[in-house]
């Protein structure tokens, strides 16, 4: 598997917006690492409260 090579790609191309469906957070601290220090959010979503939360957070930073 290619994560690190996708994400780096991923924020390169401008992607700073990442969302992790279904159970666990591996990729989520796995995008933390690779992008350490980076202005880089992953929102994993594994509940109605967890997508919410991360709808919100996903508008504050549209707006911001």
């Amino acid at each position: 598997v290619h994560w690190a090579e996708t994400v780096r790609t991923m924020f390169g191309s401008g992607v700073r917006t990442v969302v992790e469906c279904g159970p666990g957070k591996v990729l989520t601290s796995l995008n933390r690492r690779i992008q350490k220090g980076a202005e880089f959010a992953t929102f994993p979503i594994d509940s109605p409260a967890s997508l919410a939360k991360a709808l919100a957070a996903c508008r504050e930073r549209k707006n911001a």
